[in-house]
C-alpha cells in the first residue's frame, strides 16, 4: 500500500522522496511494473527537478524500460494500423478499446501507456468476417473457452454496439479510419473493466485511466455519463472507480463527477454492486450471472458452457490431439476448478 501511495504521488506531480538505497529502488521499480506505471514513472524522472536523488540503479531500469517500449511500440502500432486498414477494406467496422485507444487520446505520449494486448470490438454479426481477416493476416486463435454466456452477464448489455459506434471518435494517429469509444462510454468501460475481469487484482494504471478520462469530461458529457450508468445500473461500480481515482490522484474531474453521481443513488441494490465487494469468489460471480439471466434454459446453458467447453478448447488447453482422453480431462477440469471457484480473491 505504501508503494501505491508513493507511485500515485509521483504520477500526480506531488513532491517525491526518491528511495535512497538500491534495494528500495528495486522494490519500487517492481511495484511500478506490476501496476503498469513504470513508463509513466520514467517520464516523471525525465522532468523532475528532484531526480538527482533517484538511485542510479532505479534510474537505469526506468530508462531501459522506456527505450525498450519505444521499440516495441514502433512494431505494435505499425501492425495495428495494418489490421485496422484490412478490416476497413472489407467493410468490417471496429472500435479500439481501453489502453490502446487511451494511449493516443489521453496520454501525453502513447509510449507511456503499456499494454499486454490490443482490444478491438466488432459488431456481433461481423465477428466471423473479422476472424477470417485476422487469420489471413497470420493470427491464430488462442485456446480460450468460448460460448455466448460465459462472460459476465451483469455487464453483458450495459454498452450497446449501435450507441458505441454512433458516439465513437477518430484516432488519426492509428490511421484515417481508426476509431475509439467516445468519452462517456470510455469512462464507463474503464470503471467496469476494473472490476468485471480483474477482481483478483487492482492495477494503478486502470485507476489512472479513470483519472485522465474524468479530467477531460465536459459538463454535457458528465450529464450523459450519469444518465448512462444510472440507466445501466452501474452507479456503484462507477462510483467506486471514481472514488479510487479521486483518492489517489486528487483530480478535480473525478471529484466533480463523483459528487454528481452520488446525488443519483439508486433506491434498490444494483446487480453489479456485488462486484464492488472487498472479497469475491468465482462462485459468487457465477451466482451473479445466473441471477442476471432470465429463465432456466439460459441458466442451464451457462452452466453447460462453463463445465463442458468445446472439444477444440480442451484439446488445445491440455495438449492432446485425440478425443479419447476428453472424458477424463473434463472430470479433471471440474475437480481442479472446484477449489479455484470457491477461493476468495480480493477486489
Amino acid at each position: 500500500m505504501a508503494d501505491v501511495q508513493l507511485l500515485s504521488c509521483a504520477l500526480r506531480g506531488a513532491p517525491l522522496n526518491w528511495p535512497h538505497a538500491d534495494a528500495e529502488g528495486l522494490r519500487l521499480y517492481e511495484a511500478a511494473r506490476r501496476h503498469g506505471v513504470h513508463l509513466l514513472l520514467a517520464g516523471r524522472l525525465a522532468h523532475d527537478e528532484t531526480s538527482e536523488a533517484c538511485p542510479q540503479s532505479l534510474r537505469d531500469r526506468l530508462r531501459s524500460s522506456l527505450r525498450n517500449q519505444i521499440v516495441v511500440d514502433e512494431i505494435t502500432w505499425r501492425e495495428l494500423r495494418a489490421v485496422l486498414a484490412a478490416l476497413h477494406d472489407r467493410n468490417v467496422y471496429s472500435l479500439v478499446l481501453k489502453g490502446a485507444a487511451l494511449a493516443f487520446t489521453h496520454y501525453p505520449d502513447p509510449t507511456l501507456r503499456p499494454r499486454a494486448d490490443t482490444d478491438l470490438l466488432v459488431e456481433e454479426t461481423q465477428q466471423h468476417a473479422a476472424c477470417e481477416i485476422l487469420e489471413q493476416l497470420g493470427y491464430r486463435r488462442m485456446p480460450l473457452t468460448s460460448g455466448e454466456l460465459v462472460t459476465y452477464q451483469v455487464f453483458a448489455h450495459a454498452l450497446r454496439w449501435d450507441d458505441l459506434l454512433a458516439s465513437s471518435e477518430r484516432i488519426p494517429r492509428l490511421g484515417g479510419t481508426a476509431c475509439g469509444l467516445g468519452a462517456v462510454h470510455a469512462l464507463t468501460l474503464a470503471c467496469v473493466h476494473r472490476v468485471a475481469h480483474h477482481a483478483h487484482e487492482e492495477r494503478l494504471i486502470w485507476i489512472y485511466d479513470i483519472h485522465l478520462l474524468a479530467e477531460r469530461l465536459t459538463d454535457n458529457e458528465c450529464e450523459r455519463f450519469i444518465d448512462l450508468v444510472t440507466a445501466s445500473k452501474l452507479t456503484a461500480v462507477c462510483a467506486q472507480g471514481l472514488a479510487r481515482a479521486a483518492d489517489l490522484f486528487q483530480g478535480a474531474g473525478a471529484i466533480r463527477v463523483l459528487a454528481d453521481l452520488r446525488t443519483h443513488r439508486p433506491t434498490t441494490v444494483e446487480p453489479s454492486a456485488s462486484f464492488t465487494a472487498a472479497k469475491m469468489r468465482k462462485l459468487d460471480v457465477l451466482v451473479s450471472d445466473l441471477r442476471a439471466l432470465g429463465g432456466w434454459p439460459s441458466r442451464l446453458r451457462l452452466l453447460r458452457e462453463h463445465i463442458f467447453p468445446p472439444r477444440a478448447y480442451m484439446r488445445a488447453a491440455y495438449g492432446t490431439t485425440t478425443d479419447g482422453w476428453l472424458p477424463l480431462l473434463y472430470v479433471w477440469r471440474f475437480v481442479r476448478g472446484a477449489a479455484v471457484w470457491c477461493r476468495q480473491r480480493s477486489a
